[in-house]
């Protein structure tokens, strides 16, 4: 595919997307990352300058400028005017969309998703919630632990939950015979276990929440509304709605409330948060992990500052 030189012209309307992929042949590395970066921002775009999109991809203001160029664009301005051309259309052609897409089985499927992650406000607003996370917090230790299908999930929240604070683990419960739980030794410790199972339960799961709270273990138990073991073990009990008619039970309400417990964290003490993102990022720079054409995220802003990493 030959892209188009920088005197092309394009329909006011073109997506942002159809632009890029035009001209993608034609443009150099740097071009590339600044594209990505574009692709990465969207909409967002408009509230962007020229300045601030070349620092966000890690290029120079004039490689944005030869992009921009080859796109069809006299500067950002131009940019940002049919950025709001193309947000108009979408608007007219998404609400068409989902119009025809809600009356089918599928868009019934989408509302009880939605009506289920929306419910979690009300928890995340609850006393409940505050003391939770209070818990893992000012835990000494975490241990986390998930069965069946929601494994996938739970290994996630783990590695979320020890970017933001130290001394988390992930307990595979037939992997390590459960070593988590054995007490320390020297001084005591406060350790909290968070337990994640929905139906149909795990059967050792109410044993590990026993095992747990016999080994001194605080007990968090995040789960479905149908559960009705889990009180028996502890008052820290997180639920969401899992039952939205699918063939199988949806794990999707529970995906996001684990996501919104591991930022609740993050955002209990922003300044230790922002300073192992920095330590983070430099041990990922190290190892050389990520493709130099993934475009870098702005961090969120968080309600204290950090002066970044010592040495």
């Amino acid at each position: 595919m030959t892209g188009p030189t920088a005197t092309s012209t394009f329909a006011p309307a073109a997506s942002l997307e159809k632009r890029i992929e035009d001209v993608w042949d034609s443009l150099s590395s740097a071009e590339r990352r600044a594209a990505a970066c574009m692709r990465a921002r969207g909409s967002l775009l408009s509230l962007d300058t020229g300045a601030a999109l070349a620092q966000e991809a890690g290029v120079s203001q004039m490689t944005v400028s030869r992009l921009l160029k080859k796109m069809g664009f006299q500067g950002v301005a131009a940019l940002k005017r049919a950025l709001r051309e193309d947000e108009a259309l979408d608007a007219i052609d998404l609400k068409d969309r989902n119009e025809r897409l809600l009356d089918g089985s599928i868009g019934d499927f989408l509302k009880r998703e939605a009506e289920a992650v929306l419910a979690l406000a009300e928890l995340v607003a609850s006393d409940r919630w505050s003391e939770a996370v209070e818990v893992i917090h000012g835990a000494d230790d975490v241990v986390v632990a998930g069965f069946q299908m929601l494994r996938g999930h739970v290994e996630d929240f783990a590695r979320r939950l020890s970017t933001y604070r130290d001394n988390v683990r992930y307990a595979a419960t037939h992997d390590g015979c459960l070593s988590e739980l054995i007490p320390p030794t020297g001084r005591a410790r406060r350790r909290v276990l968070i337990l994640v199972d929905i139906v149909p339960y795990g059967r050792e799961a109410e044993t590990v929440a026993a095992l747990a709270r016999k080994s001194g273990f605080e007990v968090l138990i995040l789960t479905d509304e149908l559960n009705q073991w889990a009180k028996a073990h502890t008052d820290l009990v997180l639920t969401a709605r899992i039952s939205t008619d699918l063939t199988i039970e949806s794990t999707g309400p529970l995906a996001t409330l684990l996501s919104l417990l591991a930022q609740a964290v993050a955002e209990h003490d922003p300044v230790a948060t922002a300073a192992r993102l920095d330590h983070w990022a430099q041990i990922a720079g190290e190892m050389r992990y990520y493709s130099r054409k993934t475009p870098r995220r702005r961090r969120p802003l968080w309600k204290a500052s950090y002066s970044g990493p010592k040495g």
